[in-house]
C-alpha cells in the first residue's frame, strides 16, 4: 500500500510539475521523498519545482550522490555553474567512533610490490582526510532545526517597553536565521508517532546525506499511534443561533463535549505556559450599546466561570492575546491611536494594569507568538510591504527585524512546542492556507490546500504532532479539523459548534 500510494505521488506531482502547478508538486513530491530519500525522479523533479537557486542545487548534487552517471542532474549543475559533488561514502551503521572498514584491496597488477603498497597507503590516506573534512562538514552545517533552550529567560522589559519599528530597525539581511537559535537536532517525545518533518525533508544546500546512512531510531514511526481520543481541546465557539463564543472542552475525536464557561463570552482563548489559565477577551460593554469594550480576562482552566479583568482600556478593540513563556505576562494587539499595536501587560497584577506599549508605528503588528523559550516574540506587520503582513521578531535584547524571506499576506504565526518550526497562515496562493517554516527561516512548506476554504485559528499539539484549525470547507461553516503534520490527513472534528479559537489540554 505505502508503495501505491508513493507511486501515485510521484506520477501525480510529476503531472503537476508539468502544468506549472508547483505548489502541489512541491507538496506531493515532497511526500515521496518522506518516503524514499534516494529516489532520484523526485529529486529532479523538487529541483525544476523549487524556487531559489541553492534549493535546485541542493536537489541536483543529492541525485548525482546517489547516482553519478545521471548525465541530466550534472548537466543542469553545469549550466548552474555548480561543481557536482564527489560521490557520498559509506556511513558507519553505528554512532560509536569505531574504525570505518578498510577497503578491499584491488587485484595486483604487474609492477613492483613496493610501488602497489606506497599507492595503497596513498589512497587510504587520501580517503581518511576527506572523510574527516567531510564529518566536519556535516557537523558544522547551520541546516539543522533549532534546540530550545532549557531555561526560559523572558523579553527584556525595558528594552520592549522602548521598541519602536520606525527606527532602530536592525541591518540585518531578512533571510538571516535570528541569532538567539542554537543549533542541534530537535528533541522528540517517545512513544509519538515521529516521521519525517515536512518542513524539514527538504534537502538545503548545504545538506550532504549520504544514501547508505541507516535511519536512527527517533526516524522509526512507533507501532501504535496515539489516538485522538487522548489528546483534550479547549475551545471557543458560538452555539448555533448565538453570537457570543462560549467556551467548552472536548475530546480530540469529538466526543465528550462539555460546556464549561459562563453565558458572558471567550474570544480569542490563549492557554498559559503552566496549562492552568487561560487568557481570552470579553466585550464588557452594556447591553445595548452600539460601541463594543474588548478587555482583556483571565480565569483557571479549572473554573473558567472565575474569571479575572486584567485590562480597561475603553475602546482599544483589544485582541489576541499570547502569554510569555515565562507566564508572568501577556502581549496582545490593540487598537487606541487608529492602528493596532502590541501591548504587554503582568498577567497577576493587583487589580487592573496600564499596558505598556511594544510597538509605536503607524502601521498595523498583530498576532504576536513566544517562542518556547521565550527569547523570541514573533509577530505580524506590513512596515515594509503595506497591505501584505509579513513576519517579524523582536528578540530578548529589543533588536527587531524581518523574519525570513518568505512572501504572502501572513498572520498567526504560531511557534511549535519544540520550538523547532512555526506554522502560519499564508494566502499566497488565493486563499489562507496552513503553512510552516523552521525556527531558523527556512524551507516555508505548505500543508493545507484547498483553492477555495478559509483555513484559520491554529494551534500545536503538546507533542508537535497535530495542528488544530478552523475551517469553512465545507457548507462554508468555520469547523473544526485537525492536520496531523507528518501526513498531511485532515481529520474533521464534527459539529463542534461555529469555531472561533482553540487550544490543546494535556493529555
Amino acid at each position: 500500500m505505502a508503495s501505491d500510494n508513493l507511486e501515485r505521488n510521484l506520477r501525480d506531482g510529476i503531472e503537476a510539475a508539468r502544468r506549472g502547478d508547483k505548489l502541489t508538486a512541491r507538496r506531493l513530491l515532497q511526500q515521496v521523498l518522506q518516503q524514499d530519500r534516494a529516489n532520484e525522479t523526485a529529486l529532479i523533479w523538487m529541483a525544476s519545482v523549487v524556487d531559489t537557486v541553492p534549493e535546485k542545487r541542493a536537489y541536483l548534487e543529492q541525485v548525482l550522490r546517489i547516482n553519478p552517471n545521471n548525465d541530466r542532474a550534472r548537466q543542469a549543475l553545469e549550466r548552474m555553474g555548480g561543481a557536482p559533488p564527489p560521490p557520498a561514502r559509506q556511513a558507519a551503521a553505528s554512532s560509536s567512533a569505531a574504525p570505518a572498514p578498510r577497503p578491499t584491496p584491488a587485484p595486483k597488477a604487474a609492477g613492483s610490490r613496493r610501488g602497489l603498497n606506497r599507492y595503497f597507503l596513498a589512497a587510504i590516506g587520501v580517503g581518511g582526510v576527506m572523510g574527516a573534512i567531510l564529518l566536519l562538514f556535516l557537523i558544522t552545517q547551520p541546516g539543522a532545526p533549532a534546540v530550545v533552550p532549557t531555561g526560559t529567560p523572558t523579553l527584556a522589559p525595558t528594552a520592549l517597553a522602548m521598541l519602536d519599528l520606525g527606527e532602530g530597525e536592525s541591518t540585518e539581511a531578512p533571510d538571516a536565521p535570528p541569532a538567539t537559535a542554537t543549533r542541534g537536532p530537535a528533541p522528540t517525545s517517545p512513544g509519538v508517532l515521529v516521521t519525517l518533518d515536512p518542513a524539514l525533508a527538504a534537502l538545503p544546500a548545504t545538506f550532504t546525506p549520504t544514501p547508505t546512512l541507516e535511519p536512527t531510531a527517533t526516524l522509526t514511526p512507533s507501532a501504535t499511534p496515539i489516538p485522538l481520543s487522548d489528546y483534550s481541546l479547549i475551545y471557543a465557539a458560538a452555539k448555533p443561533g448565538e453570537l457570543i463564543p462560549s467556551l467548552f472542552v472536548a475530546l480530540a475525536d469529538g466526543s465528550d463535549i462539555r460546556e464549561v464557561g459562563d453565558s458572558r463570552g471567550y474570544t480569542d482563548i490563549a492557554l498559559s505556559p503552566d496549562k492552568t489559565q487561560i487568557a481570552f477577551v470579553r466585550n464588557i460593554a452594556p447591553e445595548g450599546s452600539e460601541q463594543p469594550d474588548w478587555q482583556l480576562f483571565t480565569a483557571p482552566v479549572s473554573d473558567p466561570t472565575d474569571a479575572r479583568q486584567i485590562t480597561s482600556q475603553p475602546n482599544a478593540a483589544l485582541q489576541q492575546p499570547v502569554w510569555a513563556a515565562d507566564g508572568r505576562s501577556i502581549v496582545f494587539a490593540a487598537n487606541v491611536d487608529g492602528d493596532l499595536d502590541l501591548f504587554r501587560v503582568p498577567a497577576n497584577p493587583d487589580g487592573t494594569a496600564e499596558p505598556v506599549a511594544l510597538t509605536t508605528t503607524l502601521v498595523d503588528e498583530a498576532y504576536p507568538a513566544f517562542s518556547p523559550d521565550g527569547q523570541t516574540l514573533i509577530f505580524v506587520s506590513d512596515l515594509r510591504t503595506p497591505g501584505f503582513p509579513r513576519l517579524f521578531t523582536i528578540n530578548e535584547s529589543g533588536v527587531t527585524r524581518p523574519f525570513s524571506n518568505i512572501t504572502g499576506s501572513i498572520s498567526e504565526p504560531v511557534y511549535s512546542p519544540d520550538g523547532s518550526r512555526i506554522a502560519y497562515i499564508n494566502r499566497q496562493s488565493g486563499d489562507p492556507d496552513i503553512w510552516v517554516i523552521t525556527a531558523a527561516g527556512e524551507r516555508p512548506f505548505q500543508l493545507t490546500i484547498n483553492d477555495s476554504a478559509d483555513d484559520r485559528s491554529i494551534a500545536w499539539s503538546e507533542d508537535g504532532q497535530w495542528i488544530a484549525f478552523a475551517s469553512d470547507r465545507i457548507n462554508d461553516r468555520f469547523m473544526w479539523y485537525l492536520l496531523n503534520v507528518n501526513t498531511l490527513q485532515v481529520v474533521p472534528l464534527g459539529d463542534l459548534a461555529e469555531a472561533q479559537s482553540i487550544a490543546f489540554l494535556p493529555r
